[in-house]
């Protein structure tokens, strides 16, 4: 090519174009371990993206759930509440449940063969809670729990 061919007179236009390198065996192996550390990274987003997803899931299903109890209650004009229920044998041979906030009566019914049975070996009472003060946070002797003199 002559001089007058490769003058440039005026630039026509401007962009970017890929080509091709060959690469050397330290870039390879670097663009390996680039690859481990992207695939690693890409794991742990992963999981902290599902873990997050459950999370407010969770919160999601809370949020629903308290919707339809509202929305069940401006309904009904009833509202269900957790208590405490008893459940009493009585001198006539029926079960009453009994809540144990305001002793009211919920239901009866006749007690079953099981309910009637008598246990013949009852559960052992819990022994009285000793203050701590009265006693500090160590167990008695054998002396003074069994009256003995020490000497087996």
């Amino acid at each position: 090519m002559s001089a007058k061919t490769d003058e440039r007179i005026r630039k026509v236009g401007e962009y970017q174009d890929t080509t091709v390198r060959e690469l050397s065996p330290a870039e390879i192996e670097g663009e390996r371990s680039k690859i481990c550390d992207l695939l690693g990274r890409r794991d742990n987003l992963e999981g902290a993206l599902k873990a997050t997803k459950a999370e407010y899931r969770a919160k999601l299903e809370s949020i629903k759930d308290r919707i339809e109890r509202a929305l069940n209650t401006a309904t009904t004009g009833r509202q269900e509440i957790e208590v405490d229920i008893e459940e009493w044998l009585t001198r006539g041979n029926e079960i009453v449940r009994v809540r144990a906030d305001t002793g009211e009566v919920l239901t009866r019914r006749t007690a079953t063969a099981s309910e009637l049975q008598e246990n013949l070996f009852p559960p052992a009472p819990k022994p009285p809670k000793a203050s701590k003060a009265a006693k500090g946070d160590s167990f008695p002797t054998s002396e003074e729990a069994f009256g003995g003199d020490g000497v087996s």
